[in-house]
């Protein structure tokens, strides 16, 4: 059995805001934060959101066509 983990406010302002930059077209974005506090298991979560707003992006464009 996987337990859900659920982010702390700030993890959550934190994928938010690098699904925002992903979105964008800005190069650079900073993470930073004590030892920890999350910053891996942030971003693996930012990707898997990014991965599947993607799909569904391509699933949405295919259906249309």
């Amino acid at each position: 059995m996987t337990e859900e983990i659920i982010p702390t406010e700030g993890q959550a302002i934190a994928i938010d805001k690098i699904h925002r930059f992903l979105e964008s077209d800005q190069r650079i974005f900073v993470l930073i934060g004590a030892g920890g506090t999350g910053k891996t298991w942030v971003i693996k979560h930012a990707l898997e959101r990014q991965i599947r707003a993607d799909e569904k992006r391509a699933a949405d464009d295919y259906n249309r066509n």
